[in-house]
C-alpha cells in the first residue's frame, strides 16, 4: 500500500490514475435516469417514478415483488443495477443478514 493512503484510495490511485477518481457508474438501460443522495438509480415509466433495481427485479420475476421483499446490492453500489449484482431478499431481515456476513468476510 501507498505510504498514508487507505486502501480505498490506494485502489483508486493504481486503477485510475487519481486518488480521487471514483469508478464509473452503471450506464442504464433506459436513457434518462436520475439518482438519488444515497446513488439509486430512479428513471420515469408509465408517469410514475421508479426506483431502476425494483423495477429489474420484477422484470426478471414476472410479477410485482412479493410484500415485505427488498432487492440487495451484492456489491453494495447501489448505481450497479446489473442483473447478476441483485438479490431479491424476502425481508429485510434476511437482507440485513446478507450485509453482516458480507462484511464479516471482508467483501465491504
Amino acid at each position: 500500500m501507498a505510504k498514508c493512503l487507505c486502501q480505498k484510495h490506494y485502489d483508486n490511485l493504481r486503477r485510475r490514475g487519481n486518488v480521487l477518481a471514483a469508478p464509473a457508474k452503471y450506464k442504464s438501460p433506459h436513457g434518462s435516469v436520475s439518482y438519488t443522495s444515497s446513488g439509486y438509480a430512479r428513471f420515469t415509466h408509465l408517469g410514475e417514478r421508479v426506483y431502476e433495481h425494483i423495477w429489474l427485479a420484477e422484470e426478471a420475476l414476472g410479477k410485482p415483488l412479493p410484500y415485505g421483499a427488498v432487492v440487495h446490492h451484492v456489491d453494495a453500489k447501489p448505481w450497479n443495477n446489473r442483473p447478476g449484482n441483485l438479490v431479491v431478499c424476502p425481508d429485510q431481515a434476511y437482507h440485513r443478514l446478507l450485509h453482516e456476513r458480507s462484511k464479516e468476510l471482508g467483501y465491504l
